[in-house]
């Protein structure tokens, strides 16, 4: 049962966690060089940007080129997301609708709004996605697919969230949805959170709902406070931010790559009803109390610092 406060003018706290990776060196000079390059000046490019702070790396747009491990297996197979975050055809056969700029964007919007109205307290933005393998060959020492997003994001909001006592956390060692949950979820529960936001695009969203849930029952039955959780489809808030995403957002939808990604997430929820889902990188615990995975908590100020 979602704790009620009495006092007229307590604020409820709210956390905001913004869930889905996808990251690329955004540089299309790099990425012309890269593809005419031998070996080793490839090797040269990748260590042009971990000694830059990253400061190419971006959120993936709606549309990506995924890296088919298996090709043989079709859509079902292990995928990662590319070096380089290009235009990508939106009906070819290894394309995949990805959105991490969109989240951005949303959480900007979700954002601003609790700022502006003043009703209640954020205590925080949560920025899921950890330091997956996919990255590892080009992203400085540290640096996670999810401050690559508050990155952005702060680059959006500036001074709304400056010196306003409010916190940016990460999770670097988090590969999958079911560490995002848990360590997402058992922080705001830590900081007293009365209602949780989870942003995330439409495809991700049945499967995160779902999985949230079952990290709600475990925490319900190890006694923790379950806050009230909202969820925001990033695409139904980015064309209610401007109309002019509607025409891209609907063009995106139309896709086999959105039929792609959706039949993926289909098969997640399906194989977890029967017990054989298993994520490609890796599994997380069940236990909320016992889960122990690392979580980094900055000042935005602090994540600016990092990319100059």
């Amino acid at each position: 049962m979602t704790e009620v406060k009495e006092s007229k003018n307590y604020r409820p706290k709210v956390s905001v966690v913004v869930l889905g990776r996808g990251v690329g060196i955004h540089d299309k000079k790099l990425s012309l060089r890269y593809g005419a390059g031998s070996e080793q000046d490839r090797q040269s490019i990748l260590e042009e940007i971990k000694n830059s702070k990253g400061r190419q790396i971006k959120p993936t747009r709606l549309i990506e080129t995924a890296v088919l491990k298996t090709p043989e297996k079709g859509i079902f197979g292990p995928e990662e997301h590319p070096i380089f975050n290009k235009e990508a055809d939106p009906n070819a056969i290894d394309s995949r609708y990805a959105g991490a700029n969109a989240n951005v964007i949303a959480a900007v919007d979700v954002v601003g709004g609790i700022i502006d109205e003043n009703k209640k307290e954020l205590v925080g933005v949560l920025w899921a996605a950890g330091r997956t393998p996919d990255m590892l060959s080009y992203a400085p020492e540290g640096l996670t697919q999810g401050e690559v997003l508050a990155r952005k994001f702060i680059n959006h909001v500036g001074i709304k969230v400056m010196g306003k006592n409010i916190q940016m956390v990460f999770e670097p060692e988090n590969v999958n949805t079911w560490d995002d949950l848990i360590c997402s979820l058992k922080w705001a529960e830590a900081q007293n959170s009365d209602e949780i936001i989870i942003v995330t695009v439409k495809p991700h969203m049945k499967r995160s709902k779902d999985m949230a849930e079952e990290v709600l029952g475990e925490m319900r039955a190890e006694g923790l406070k379950i806050p009230k959780m909202d969820y925001v489809i990033s695409e139904e808030r980015l064309i209610q931010r401007n109309p002019r995403y509607l025409s891209l957002v609907e063009k995106a939808r139309d896709s086999l790559a959105y039929h792609a990604t959706s039949a993926r997430e289909h098969s997640g929820m399906v194989q977890r009803k029967i017990g054989t889902y298993r994520s490609q990188w890796q599994d997380g615990g069940n236990k909320i109390r016992e889960y122990s995975k690392l979580v980094l908590v900055m000042t935005p100020e602090e994540v600016q610092l990092r990319a100059m």
